[in-house]
């Protein structure tokens, strides 16, 4: 019941013994439990998104931010598998500079190389922010470092396009792409969020991948 709880993130009781820490039973909770239980996990979204600025002033700005990220410790030589929190751990920054980006997903049967491994996904995310351009116009664009590690700064179609590598695989196959507000962790491709206002999510997967390398 543990392991489920922990991996499909639903709640369960446990009650124990008067006065003692001894466990007495452990039910799981009603639909009306975990509906609170879900609900308490969702940030107030216009409270939330209004304490930042949704563009960044200028390319040179975002580059200060990109700089940041990269030396931030997130582990991004190892993309077998967590762009989830690595999404999320560089939302955190983006914030903590005053600005607000969102979450761009992608989902199918997709392959991608870091330049020296090929890794497999159903799906994929990665910040995506704009920037003001000296002319006063707005670049939309998409922050990974995982695939592009010396300048991860990139368009939509490169990035989508870099997530659709046939020398990976010839099967590559997009069946959805999406864009969320920067607070939700992982959107399914049926439309329902998981959120992680607090980064204990993120933190906890961080601390699990760190150190790997390389794309199993």
């Amino acid at each position: 019941m543990l392991k489920n709880a922990k991996e499909y993130d639903i709640p369960f009781n446990v009650y124990v013994f008067k006065e003692t820490n001894d466990i007495a039973q452990v039910k799981y909770t009603s639909l009306e439990e975990i509906d609170a239980y879900n609900a308490s996990k969702i940030p107030p979204l216009e409270l939330k998104s209004a304490t930042y600025e949704s563009i960044v002033p200028s390319e040179a700005v975002l580059q200060t931010i990109i700089n940041h990220i990269k030396n931030s410790g997130i582990n991004f030589s190892y993309i077998g598998d967590g762009c989830y929190y690595r999404a999320h751990a560089m939302r955190r920054i983006f914030n903590e500079y005053g600005y607000e980006c969102k979450k761009f997903f992608m989902y199918g049967t997709l392959a991608a190389s870091n330049g020296s491994c090929c890794a497999h996904w159903v799906y994929h995310v990665a910040p995506y922010v704009s920037y003001r351009r000296s002319n006063g116009g707005t670049n939309p664009v998409i922050i990974d470092p995982s695939l592009f590690p010396d300048n991860p700064i990139s368009t939509e179609n490169t990035w989508l396009a870099a997530c659709r590598n046939t020398t990976c695989s010839k099967n590559v196959v997009t069946t959805l792409v999406q864009v969320t507000p920067g607070e939700v962790y992982y959107a399914s491709p049926d439309g329902s969020y998981q959120y992680d206002p607090d980064y204990i999510k993120t933190d906890a997967t961080w601390a699990m991948y760190a150190g790997r390398s390389g794309c199993n």
